[in-house]
């Protein structure tokens, strides 16, 4: 969770062309609020928000420059999420993926792959994986071993 200050600090980062000082950012702080606050606050918010990995700090010309490790509060999320989460967190969200058209059409949008390039499956009923017997005679699968190449094995086929 972050506070008030941090999501006003975070989102002046976003806006920004490059990294920040803490004055720079101070600044901007302070120009939009009546109450003004210290180096020494903002200092403390950017080091909170880098031990949350939402901030990089680096050493620069003798001053700290301050950027966002992420473009926005959803990738800062989804970030947490797959940290704390692993793998599990992208088979969830695959399946909802797999389980929802808009969603299959914008990751295809996101990968650059246009509508008429994927799969053969069409609707979420017809999405499955390979059976074994597809995997082991490696039929209706890309880059299979043609029939005539003499790799009969699939083992020796995934081995390279």
């Amino acid at each position: 969770m972050r506070s008030g200050l941090e999501n006003t600090v975070l989102d002046i980062l976003w806006s920004s062309s490059g990294p920040l000082t803490v004055r720079e950012i101070l600044n901007q702080v302070n120009a939009a609020q009546e109450k003004q606050l210290a180096y020494t606050t903002i200092m403390t918010v950017l080091v909170r928000l880098a031990a949350k990995g939402a901030v990089l700090r680096r050493m620069e010309h003798g001053r700290h420059l301050h950027a966002a490790t992420a473009e926005s509060a959803a990738a800062l999320a989804v970030r947490r999420v797959l940290a704390e989460h692993g793998e599990a967190a992208s088979t969830h969200f695959l399946a909802q993926a797999v389980a929802d058209p808009a969603m299959r059409e914008q990751l295809r949008a996101v990968a650059g792959v246009p509508c008429g390039e994927h799969a053969r499956h069409t609707s979420a009923s017809e999405v499955r994986p390979p059976s074994w017997t597809e995997v082991y005679r490696a039929t209706d699968t890309q880059d299979a071993p043609a029939a005539d190449s003499g790799v009969t094995d699939w083992t020796r086929w995934v081995a390279g």
